[in-house]
């Protein structure tokens, strides 16, 4: 019990200082005798208990349950916890993996790692409107950090860069044609007429617009996905990359991250995207498709 207890006062002071929701382990109370007092004991030299002092940079990571994340406080810009529902109401996942090496005692660090640690980065990345999920690798040598950007933090950071998106050509043809968006402008109604059929495609196919966030806009926007976004998976890469690297006294303020600095300094392993797989099953459909038909065409 009283061990039970000491890890309690031990997690909530981890937490206080790193203000990440870490959980240890279940009591060693299911053990035999010995092997739990040896668990006990190597749980007790990673958390730091002897020297009275907390683990820099995650060492202890290798003694917690893989699941770390952001804890919640309110409406605070740094409150990253979701469940899987929440992320699927918008129709996608995680699209970046950030790696981070588990730090030993022994282990020297460079006073740029020491800055730039765990910590500092990963609510960097927070109050930059990113959502972060944290686990270790199958060793437990290294954490892998999930990232993905809200909808709506999707939306702000194109509206900001006038980021161009493809436009659906129906939309955008009814809105020509019936002229009511264009009357406060003093424009008349735009009828394009191709009557040499020069062209397979319609004159308002494959035509590009920069976004805007008003309500009156959003139907012209090309849509994806099982819930009809205007972000690609491509189209997200881009503007979370860009909001990572913006810096934290613009608005939106980005995460002011210098990713290659970072891999350089070996702050971080590596960095990558994540496949989306409703994407790359239709991409495979789309080459299956196309391969059966070059194949009947050459018989």
């Amino acid at each position: 019990m009283g061990e039970r207890k000491t890890s309690v006062v031990k997690r909530k002071e981890y937490r206080k200082v790193d203000q990440i929701e870490l959980t240890i382990k279940g009591s060693d109370s299911d053990k035999s005798g010995d092997e739990a007092e040896q668990k006990a004991s190597e749980r007790d030299a990673l958390l730091g208990r002897k020297k009275g002092n907390l683990p820099r940079n995650g060492r202890n990571f290798s003694r917690l349950k893989p699941a770390v994340r952001r804890k919640k406080r309110g409406k605070s810009t740094t409150d990253t916890s979701l469940t899987m529902e929440e992320m699927e109401d918008e129709g996608y996942l995680y699209d970046y993996v950030m790696v981070f090496k588990v730090i030993e005692q022994e282990d020297k660090l460079s006073e740029y790692q020491k800055k730039h640690n765990v910590r500092n980065i990963v609510t960097r990345l927070n109050r930059g409107g990113l959502q972060t999920y944290l686990y270790y690798s199958k060793d437990k040598d290294e954490v892998y950090c999930k990232i993905r950007c809200p909808l709506d933090r999707l939306k702000r950071e194109a509206d900001r860069l006038d980021y161009k998106l493809k436009l659906d050509h129906d939309e955008l043809r009814k809105a020509a044609t019936d002229g009511e968006s264009l009357k406060e402008h003093n424009i008349e109604p735009i009828n394009i007429k191709d009557v040499k059929n020069l062209s397979p495609r319609s004159p308002y196919e494959y035509i590009y617009g920069k976004y805007d966030m008003d309500e009156r806009l959003q139907k012209i926007y090309s849509r994806y996905g099982p819930k009809r976004i205007p972000f690609r998976s491509a189209d997200r890469l881009k503007l979370i990359m860009d909001v990572i690297e913006t810096k934290m006294s613009s608005k939106p303020p980005g995460c002011g991250i210098d990713l290659n600095k970072h891999l350089e300094e070996e702050a971080i392993i590596a960095f990558y995207p994540l496949h989306d797989m409703a994407e790359k099953k239709n991409a495979y459909d789309k080459m299956d498709s196309y391969m059966a038909v070059t194949k009947w065409a050459t018989l």
